[in-house]
């Protein structure tokens, strides 16, 4: 322990320590120490230092301060201690604690080494399992911990996970496994697919006729058969490029005819004949017929075509047709003259036989019997001339000779006229009713072929009318010009009614009513020559009526037919 004076020199000290110079006469040095510089500023403290000595000491520091009016009473008081004994105790302390710290160490790295081992264990037998799984081995066990803990869980969520994969990869086999079926399927499908395209190609490029597929409006070709260039006679590229360029070759009188007109309502479906014109100027018949192709919505999504050349075959039917007319017009000079040569014979037989008994009894017979044998005589005339009269108007007709010449007709008068000659002519006392409407003054027509008109069709009405029956006229002007002729005859048969107007046909109820078979012809041909129409409705027992509508004005001035 040290006791200093304020300025720093030493006061007392342990024995041995003197910091004093050796004469009295000089004075004393303070100690140069920082602890005692540190003192005079008034810190308490202490701190390690190094004396004079050379030692190290621990050295503790305090201020005192003066008495009452001795301030130089204020000492400076220093303790200090070697730092050996000083820090012996801590040292020891240290060394215990050191030691302690190494047997807790120890101890904790065994306890982390048990704990890391026991966690660790599963964890790399986990991670090893888990490792087989990512290189795709899923047939191994991993190994179950016991316990709450995240180990647990994990081991727990794996064996999950690998039963999921598991279950994931035989669902994996089994997908792949139908995969594999139906990847064989569609390439059967696919070779199937194949070997039917080519049969169609090898189908539809050999076959003659033209087989076509286009869009539902045929705005787009999208396949047409080599045959298109042997018939049209164009490239296919051409009809690609330019879908509408197959039309260009057809016939211009038949272009109308293509397509039908209802083709929207057709869907697709319908056949049409046609012909076309080949570039080097051969004309051709073809026949065209469409099927619709639908999806699965019912949908016309495209149209298929086939087009053959049928101009043999047309020409097969022009020359059958052309057979036929000759048969038929063999058939009906053959029934002609046999009609003819029946007609002619009946008026002639009758003449022959009252020529011979007016020869043979002429001077026996009286007056009344020679009349009714020269009457006879005269009938037969009449109706041969009436017959070959008939005979030439129908060659006329049939030869194109027969005129039509219309004039300006007052139809009322005519009618009048006609119905008149009608009277004196037959002396049948049938009434004929005569009813006009409209204004028929001034009509043109041809008065010699309409007396042939209404005198052959007014002479039967009154020939197969009963006696006292009635014929109805009827005259009407409006647009056109209507005659109609009704009786309450005998009527005409309806599977008869079909062959009126053939020449030499007679209806099946006619019996023994005289007749040529040729009034109706000229009728008909008449009306035709005037560009009129001429109908008829009838029933048996009940009677006839026919209409004949003839246009109200003159087209042309001569014509015939």
């Amino acid at each position: 322990m040290f006791v200093l004076r304020e300025d720093g020199s030493q006061l007392l000290g342990p024995p041995g320590f003197n910091a004093q110079p050796q004469a009295d006469s000089l004075p004393a040095k303070p100690l140069p120490l920082v602890s005692v510089k540190e003192a005079q500023r008034g810190l308490n403290s202490y701190r390690i230092e190094t004396w004079l000595d050379g030692h190290t000491y621990l050295t503790g520091f305090a201020r005192s301060s003066g008495y009452r009016d001795y301030p130089g009473l204020g000492w400076l008081v220093l303790v200090r201690q070697r730092t050996d004994v000083a820090f012996a105790p801590a040292q020891r302390l240290q060394h215990q604690i050191l030691a302690w710290n190494v047997a807790l160490g120890v101890l904790f790295a065994i306890l982390g080494w048990l704990i890391a081992e026991h966690i660790t264990r599963p964890m790399l037998a986990i991670a090893t399992a888990a490792d087989r799984i990512r290189q795709g081995n899923t047939k191994i066990n991993i190994p179950v911990v016991q316990g709450r803990d995240e180990v647990a869980n994990l081991s727990r969520s794996l064996n999950r996970l690998v039963s999921t994969l598991t279950m994931q990869e035989n669902d994996l086999k089994i997908s792949n496994q139908q995969l594999q079926m139906k990847i064989c399927e569609l390439q059967k499908a696919e070779e199937s697919l194949r070997s039917s395209e080519e049969k169609f190609r090898q189908l539809a490029e050999h076959i003659q006729e033209v087989f076509w597929i286009s869009d539902p409006d045929v705005n787009e070709i999208i396949y047409i058969s080599p045959a298109y260039e042997q018939i049209w006679g164009k490239t296919c590229e051409s009809l690609y490029a330019n879908p509408n360029s197959w039309l260009d070759a057809v016939y211009p009188e038949d272009r109308q005819h293509v397509f039908p007109k209802d083709r929207e309502n057709t869907c697709g479906n319908y056949s049409v004949e046609f012909r076309i014109v080949q570039p080097h100027g051969s004309v051709r018949w073809l026949w065209t017929r469409t099927f619709p192709v639908r999806n699965p919505r019912g949908e016309v999504y495209r149209i298929v075509g086939l087009t053959q050349d049928i101009t043999e075959r047309k020409q097969a039917e022009e020359t059958r047709q052309e057979l036929v007319q000759e048969r038929e017009i063999s058939e009906l000079k053959s029934r002609f003259i046999a009609h003819a040569s029946h007609e002619f014979r009946t008026p002639l037989t009758a003449i022959k036989m009252s020529a011979a008994m007016l020869e043979k009894f002429n001077h026996k017979a009286s007056v009344e019997q020679k009349n009714r044998y020269f009457d006879q005589i005269q009938t037969g005339v009449k109706r041969l001339t009436q017959l070959l009269d008939n005979i030439l108007i129908i060659s006329k007709a049939e030869a194109g000779k027969l005129e039509f010449n219309p004039t300006p007709l007052n139809l009322v008068d005519f009618c009048h006229s006609l119905i008149e000659e009608l009277h004196l002519g037959t002396g049948d006392q049938r009434q004929i009713t005569f009813i006009t409407q409209g204004y028929c003054n001034q009509i043109c027509l041809d008065e010699t072929l309409l007396r042939y008109i209404l005198t052959n069709l007014l002479s039967n009405a009154i020939k197969y009318s009963p006696q006292g029956g009635n014929v109805q006229f009827d005259l009407i002007c409006d647009k056109d010009v209507i005659f109609r002729i009704q009786d309450c005859g005998i009527g005409i048969p309806m599977a008869d009614q079909a062959n009126l107007f053939t020449s030499f046909y007679r209806c099946s109820n006619t019996g023994k009513l005289p007749g040529t078979g040729l009034g109706l012809v000229i009728v008909k041909d008449a009306v035709d020559l005037h560009g009129g129409q001429i109908t008829v409705e009838s029933e048996v027992g009940v009677g006839t009526t026919f209409t004949i509508t003839l246009p109200l004005k003159c087209t042309h001035a001569t014509a015939t037919v």
